[in-house]
């Protein structure tokens, strides 16, 4: 009988110890499906989420993206989504609303295609990457 209260507090202590706050960033709606005929536009936004405890600078960056060889391209001519802002600063703990236009590309032929929006935490080194991203498909 002690073996396992000696077993079961240890369990405890190291479960109660080894817990790290994690700080993760988010957003709402990941996908957004929207169907639009050739003359129409269509303005949607992006809640960006920061858990963390200090400000951050997010890169907001459109890309084309096609599901059949998983290639992500900045090419304008494929690209039909455009953010009011290029970046943002989101203070501690609180979100951002990001609004977009999606507007269809005149030489376009009907059929499905993919756009995501990149949201770009900056480091302090300024450093940036597509890695550490969040995005919404759209």
């Amino acid at each position: 009988m002690k073996l396992i209260k000696i077993t079961f507090v240890t369990i405890l202590l190291y479960t109660i110890c080894g817990i790290t706050t994690l700080f993760a960033s988010s957003i709402e709606p990941g996908i957004l499906r929207v169907s639009l005929s050739p003359e129409e536009r269509k303005y949607e936004s992006v809640t960006f989420y920061n858990s963390e405890d200090v400000e951050v600078d997010v890169l907001i960056t459109p890309y084309s993206y096609n599901p059949k060889n998983d290639d992500i391209s900045e090419d304008k001519n494929e690209i039909f989504i455009k953010a009011d802002t290029d970046s943002i600063k989101v203070k501690a703990n609180s979100s951002y609303e990001i609004k977009y236009e999606i507007y269809p590309i005149s030489n376009l032929q009907e059929g499905t295609y993919f756009n995501i929006l990149a949201l770009t935490p900056l480091t302090n080194d300024q450093n940036m990457s597509i890695n550490t991203s969040i995005a919404q498909l759209i």
